[in-house]
């Protein structure tokens, strides 16, 4: 819910600052990250029950977690860990 949130709120205020709201909700969703298949297995049913319009409702946080798990990959870190996020989402 809080990357879904995040996902549709502006990278950048007005101003051209980060939007701290922004990055608060992308931290506190990517930190949920889990090593635990059951949890994914959970969320792969949901979206297979729910059908198309929830993959539509959802495409941003995929996109989102996607390039999340591609960046750690290349990074060579583990997206499980907390100093991950903070390095995909940025400095506080």
């Amino acid at each position: 819910m809080q990357i879904d949130l995040a996902c549709h709120l502006k990278e950048k205020t007005l101003f051209g600052k980060p939007n701290e709201q922004r990055r608060e909700l992308l931290r506190a969703g990517l930190s949920l990250m889990t090593a635990d298949s059951r949890a994914a297995c959970h969320a792969a049913v949901l979206f297979e029950a729910d059908g198309v319009q929830t993959l539509a409702d959802f495409a941003k946080v995929v996109d989102l977690v996607h390039g999340y798990l591609a960046y750690c990959f290349q990074q060579s870190l583990d997206p499980t860990l907390p100093a991950s996020v903070d390095k995909f989402v940025g400095p506080t």
